[in-house]
């Protein structure tokens, strides 16, 4: 009778034993036969047509998330005047965007008095939804009220997805 372990599966379908792991907790392996002290097994019968399958079947590539670093420009309004002071909160906001441990800190950088080119690393579908994504945080972080409008313009430079292999893909400008 041949069993099937976490470290077989991976060594049948040539993957990490961490992934195998994975596909364990997002149920995407069959329910095991049994527990042991050394963790799940699977009777040959329950498991091996996964295996010739070549593995659970992958997500379709427009439904993961993927990460992207987006880089926009912002422009300071005329009011309220920007002050040190200003742009130190700004800057704080910005960064209190991302607390994951997986995701770059952003970067907010003053090219001229009253001009930011602030690049933050988010998780999105495709390019247009990370740049959204990244609007969206940049107007909530700059926008308080009537009284304390501190956007004149903004614009989105590039939405790059953040690939492992190969270049980066750039997204053309938009307001």
């Amino acid at each position: 009778m041949k069993v099937y372990g976490i470290t077989e599966i991976a060594r049948a379908l040539d993957a990490d034993p961490g992934l195998v792991g994975k596909w364990r907790e997002r149920h995407k392996l069959p329910a095991p036969d049994a527990e042991l002290a050394t963790g799940p097994v699977w009777l040959a019968d329950t498991i091996e047509p996964l295996l010739a399958a070549g593995g659970p079947v992958p997500k379709a590539p427009g439904k993961r998330l993927r990460k992207f670093e987006v880089t926009a420009r912002m422009t300071a309004g005329l009011y309220p005047s920007l002050t040190n002071a200003r742009r130190s909160n700004f800057q704080a906001a910005i960064a209190a965007t991302h607390r994951t441990g997986y995701l770059k800190p952003s970067t907010v950088r003053w090219d001229m008095l009253d001009e930011a080119t602030v690049t933050i690393e988010c998780e999105a579908h495709d390019p247009s939804t990370a740049a959204e994504t990244v609007r969206s945080i940049i107007i909530r972080r700059t926008d308080r009220g009537p009284r304390d409008r501190g956007r004149q313009d903004l614009t989105r430079r590039s939405a790059s997805p953040l690939a492992t292999s190969g270049g980066h893909e750039r997204a053309g400008q938009s307001k």
